[in-house]
């Protein structure tokens, strides 16, 4: 497993068990390196810097694209103007087939009422090609953390995408490009409020006294792709809360949903029926932990 710890500018080299074996990379802006940060909020969505295929590592710092073969030999760093338009909030990264994956666009918290674009590129150090791209639904005269946010992810052939709030995903073939959309049955509740401590943010920043309610509700609020190229999408979860985490699994290929409860939301997937997630300890440090999943 590999880890980016961005306060220390390394990447952290685990065992499936999280034993530790090493650290690749260094702080700094030089080839091989990264800038030190806190990763910003997703908004609910997890955030995924790091992708593998195969024997090469591929990681984004917000600034540049590091590859590294996974003894930690650098192999080539593309600086900002090859992944133009990317940005500390994207959610993600994939390395696929010599591709890596990134998003463009999406929401500028300072545009005010507009209706966004938000797209993936891939790219193999050139320029960027254009693999998908989505209308966002408009946003009101403040962005809030309950406004959905696009989520997306790629497994194999196939990438997913969704506009946080409508109940279908969009489904692209990385080869062919064939597009086509996939029904889901998202449950209907209604999402958390704004909280207080958003609002009393807002106003000590001078905005408005109330914040509005969003257009578009955050009703999916992370996705994720497993091994086996199933779909995990955590809806808004039921009140009272439940014993675990639900989540909606989906069938790309058939489009087939089930509904299963999971212990916690996994952040990343290891060997068949295991997956990790990260946790606060009981004095407020994050953890990893590791979870075996009932498949």
């Amino acid at each position: 497993m590999f880890v980016l710890d961005g306060a220390a500018g390394i990447v952290r080299v685990l065992t499936d068990s999280l034993r530790s074996t090493g650290t690749i990379g260094r702080p700094g802006r030089g080839p091989g390196e990264f800038d030190r940060f806190v990763m910003p909020t997703s908004h609910g969505g997890s955030q995924r810097w790091v992708a593998t295929q195969g024997d090469t590592l591929a990681v984004f710092d917000g600034e540049r694209v590091s590859r590294f073969r996974l003894d930690g030999t650098l192999l080539s760093t593309w600086s900002y103007d090859r992944v133009r338009g990317t940005s500390p909030m994207q959610s993600r990264i994939a390395h696929v087939a010599g591709e890596v994956f990134f998003t463009t666009g999406g929401y500028d918290p300072m545009a005010g009422a507009v209706q966004s674009a938000f797209q993936v590129q891939a790219t193999r150090g050139e320029k960027p090609r254009d693999v998908v791209r989505i209308a966002l639904p408009a946003v009101s005269s403040a962005l809030t953390s309950e406004h959905a946010r696009p989520r997306w992810d790629v497994g194999g052939r196939c990438i997913v995408l969704s506009d946080g709030t409508s109940p279908w995903l969009v489904r692209v073939d990385r080869e062919t490009g064939a597009t086509d959309t996939i029904s889901i049955p998202l449950p209907d509740r209604e999402p958390p409020p704004i909280s207080e401590e958003e609002r009393r943010a807002a106003r000590m920043a001078g905005g408005q006294g109330s914040l509005p309610e969003p257009t578009a509700p955050l009703l999916i609020r992370d996705l994720i792709m497993d091994p086996d190229g199933e779909v995990w999408i955590r809806p808004v979860q039921p009140r009272p809360a439940l014993d675990g985490v639900e989540v909606l699994r989906i069938s790309p290929a058939t489009g087939a949903v089930r509904t299963d409860t999971v212990p916690a939301w996994p952040l990343a997937f290891g060997a068949p029926g295991v997956y990790y997630t990260v946790e606060a300890s009981p004095d407020g440090v994050p953890i990893i932990v590791r979870y075996e999943a009932v498949r």
